[in-house]
């Protein structure tokens, strides 16, 4: 139980350096990574970054997705399934070929360009999804926003995969990772459909009170983020999907809007438990796991990066949904949106690392681009946001 005082100190912090610079419009996610960064092992070596942390942040990421997916309109992001399709494809590829072909100019390996490209491609849905929690923006913005970057993460965990077996699968097996992604997701899209449609009497017994609404969410969540990472995907996939599958009781004939109201209160709870304990904690371990050796990090290739990955996602998402005909406010807002890197991304690193694909100094510079990002983002999405609100 060690871990209790170190959880304390952490919130308390974080809290207090939250509520001292929120008159200047610094975005609470910043002050959280930096609460990790400070207190961790890099600056003031108070907490690390241990088991029972890890599980606690693990529990808040998955829980952000439950959100993220249960606000989710489904009719608007899969009605919207070309753009977020083309804005989430675009994004991801232009970054991996500004990025890839950047670092083999620079003398990098092959694969290990490959690999620094995939992990800046994808934007972290859990960043997006902690920033509209926070911002007013219309439902048109935080669909595609949120279906984009859901997009992007599927890309980059196939590309993963491809390199996880050292580019050596031949046809069959690239065909059966492609299958095995694309079979999970359509058949938790048409599984909740047809549960809707002929079970909504059962789910109105579900959505009597809160406390069983919410306890059945979150096994629908944790199941999909198990099976997720069980067939190769990322948990915060499934714990999206979960939230998506459980935000249909919306499509319930309802003339009283009882399961809207019910869905809303249930939204209530788990956005409380998000804003008070569990994404803070979840922003606080990233900046937990910030302790690169100075020594190893390339300053030169950091700030070369740091600029690609900005340029490139912003160049495809914006380009794109100029092109679809959207606004320039809405491009706007949905390519800074995908500007933050995060868990998933981490997580690629971690296992290249483990992998020995990548050296412990690419890994450090890599992970303090991430860092980067996931900091700039919600303070430069707030700003524009802000700037466009007027």
């Amino acid at each position: 139980m060690e871990y209790i005082p170190q959880l304390i100190l952490l919130i308390l912090i974080a809290k207090l350096i939250g509520e001292g610079v929120r008159r200047v419009g610094i975005h609470p996610i910043v002050t959280d990574v930096f609460t990790g960064i400070l207190l961790g092992p890099f600056i003031l070596g108070l907490v690390k970054p241990t088991i029972e942390l890890k599980a606690l942040a693990d529990f808040g990421l998955i829980l952000l997705m439950l959100y993220t997916g249960l606000t989710s309109d489904f009719k608007a992001i899969f009605g919207r399934g070309k753009v977020v399709f083309i804005t989430g494809c675009m994004g991801a590829f232009t970054t991996i070929a500004i990025i890839f072909t950047t670092s083999i100019l620079l003398g990098l390996p092959l694969i290990v360009s490959f690999i620094i490209s995939i992990a800046l491609s994808s934007t972290a849905t859990e960043i997006s999804a902690a920033i509209l929690s926070r911002e007013r923006v219309n439902k048109e913005v935080s669909s595609i926003l949120i279906g984009a970057s859901f997009i992007d993460d599927i890309i980059a965990v196939y590309l993963i995969n491809l390199v996880a077996s050292g580019i050596k699968l031949g046809f069959e097996e690239i065909l059966y990772t492609t299958v095995k992604i694309a079979l999970f997701i359509v058949i938790v899209i048409k599984l909740s459909g047809i549960i809707v449609r002929k079970y909504w009497k059962y789910l109105y017994i579900i959505f009597s009170d809160t406390p069983r609404t919410l306890i059945f969410s979150l096994i629908v969540a944790f199941t999909l983020a198990f099976i997720a990472r069980e067939i190769g995907l990322s948990e915060v996939v499934g714990a999206y999907l979960g939230g998506l599958m459980v935000s249909r009781i919306r499509e319930v004939h309802d003339p009283l809007l009882i399961n809207v109201i019910r869905l809303s209160s249930l939204i209530g709870e788990v956005r409380f438990m998000l804003e008070t304990v569990f994404t803070t904690l979840f922003f606080i371990y990233v900046g937990l796991l910030f302790n690169p050796d100075i020594a190893k990090v390339s300053i030169v290739l950091m700030l070369i990066l740091i600029a690609l990955a900005f340029t490139g996602k912003f160049i495809g998402c914006f380009i794109s949904l100029i092109l679809l005909g959207y606004s320039r406010k809405v491009a706007l807002l949905v390519s800074v949106g995908m500007e933050g890197r995060g868990a998933l991304e981490t997580a690629i690193l971690r296992f290249a690392l483990e992998s020995k694909m990548i050296t412990a100094e690419i890994y450090a510079t890599i992970v303090t681009v991430l860092l980067v990002t996931s900091i700039i983002t919600p303070i430069l999405f707030h700003y524009v946001n802000k700037k466009v609100m007027v």
